[in-house]
């Protein structure tokens, strides 16, 4: 089973608790502007408001992630990190970001280590179907597979992404 070329519908499948059925998916044009926040900061704010009317400008997108990050809000963090990397899927560093998120979650103790790896799994293929001659980011998926001691056929099958 190859990995197909739309990363955009992958990551706007991924719901906030970071499973990927397209049931808990939100709109990919609202991912960016409706707070998850119950109680958003005053920049939060701004800078929703800000990439909504210039949703190209990229410093105002990482200036989001960042606030959602400050704010250590992580289904905020996967909502706006989804949004950025809807409008530059190129930017493989957020792909490991987000990965990184959801294996923290496993070992918070918010998930399972194995749902964690499994959320991280689909962002990072998400991100290869994205930008499928990143090494940096081939290096970190398999280098997060030999972690979590992935089975052979799921190495097997990432492969088929070139």
């Amino acid at each position: 089973m190859g990995l197909n070329r739309t990363p955009r519908s992958s990551v706007a499948a991924m719901s906030s608790n970071g499973d990927s059925s397209a049931a808990a998916a939100a709109p990919a044009a609202d991912a960016s502007t409706t707070p998850v926040a119950a109680a958003a900061s005053p920049e939060l704010t701004r800078l929703q408001a800000r990439v909504a009317s210039h949703p190209q400008e990229f410093e105002a997108w990482t200036a989001l992630v960042s606030e959602a990050e400050r704010l250590k809000d992580v289904p905020l963090v996967r909502q706006v990190t989804n949004g950025l990397l809807q409008q530059f899927p190129l930017c493989f560093g957020y792909w490991q970001r987000l990965a990184k998120l959801e294996l923290a979650q496993g070992t918070s103790g918010a998930t399972t280590p194995a749902l964690a790896a499994q959320a991280a799994f689909a962002v990072l293929e998400a991100g290869l179907q994205a930008i499928p001659h990143s090494h940096e980011l081939w290096t970190f998926y398999t280098s997060e597979m030999m972690k979590a001691d992935t089975p052979p056929e799921h190495t097997r099958r990432s492969e088929q992404c070139t």
